[in-house]
C-alpha cells in the first residue's frame, strides 16, 4: 500500500503541484516521465481498467481507496501538463471515467482529496466533468458540517472527531472552487 502511495506522492513532487507551468531541468522532465510511466505499468490493470492496490498484486489486495485512486488521477493531470504527453491526458479521463460516478467514501477527508483532484484535471484540460463532478462531491462533503464541538466537518460519516486535514483541505477546495467557478 505505502509503496503505490509513496510513488505517486513522488510523482507529484518530481513533476509539480501549482497550477502554474514550471520550467524543469531536463533531468527532472526525464525522471518524471520515468516515475509516472513506471506507476502506470505497475499499478494500473489495463484489462480491468482500474488500479492495483500494491504492486506486485497478491490475493490479499484490497480494492484501491479513493485517495489513492484520486491522487492518481491528478498525478496524471500534472504529468500531461508538464510532459505534454497525450497518453496521461487519457489516463485521466479512463481513471474518471472507471470510477462510474462512484465518489462516495465513508471519509470526508478522502472525498476532499477527491475534490482537489478533479479541480487540478480541470484547471489542466478544461473539461467541466471534471468541475462538475468537484462541485458534486463537495456538497457531500459539506454535509459533514454541524456546529458540535465548535463547528466544523467530521472526519468520517461515523462522525466520532474532527480533523484539521479534513477541514483545512475543505477551505483549500471551498477557495479553488470560488477561484475558479
Amino acid at each position: 500500500m505505502r509503496s503505490g502511495l509513496c510513488l505517486v506522492l513522488l510523482l507529484v513532487v518530481v513533476v509539480g503541484v501549482s497550477g502554474q507551468r514550471c520550467v524543469y531541468d531536463s533531468k527532472w522532465v526525464s525522471r518524471g516521465g520515468d516515475v509516472t510511466v513506471g506507476f502506470y505499468d505497475h499499478f494500473y490493470d489495463r484489462g480491468l481498467n482500474s488500479l492495483s492496490f500494491e504492486y506486485p498484486e497478491s490475493d490479499r489486495s484490497p480494492p484501491v481507496q479513493l485517495f489513492s485512486y484520486s491522487l492518481t488521477m491528478s498525478a496524471a493531470g500534472t504529468a500531461f501538463r508538464s510532459l505534454n504527453n497525450k497518453f496521461f491526458l487519457q489516463l485521466a479521463y479512463r481513471l474518471y471515467h472507471a470510477k462510474n460516478g462512484n465518489w462516495s467514501s465513508n471519509s470526508y477527508e478522502d472525498m476532499n482529496t477527491a475534490c482537489l483532484a478533479l479541480i487540478n484535471v480541470y484547471e489542466v484540460i478544461d473539461d467541466d466533468m471534471f468541475l462538475n463532478t468537484a462541485k458534486q462531491v463537495f456538497e457531500t462533503v459539506m454535509s459533514g458540517w454541524d456546529t458540535t464541538l465548535k463547528g466544523g466537518i467530521w472526519a468520517t460519516t461515523a462522525k466520532k472527531d474532527k480533523t484539521t486535514g479534513v477541514n483545512a483541505g475543505a477551505v483549500i477546495t471551498a477557495l479553488r472552487l470560488y477561484n475558479i467557478t
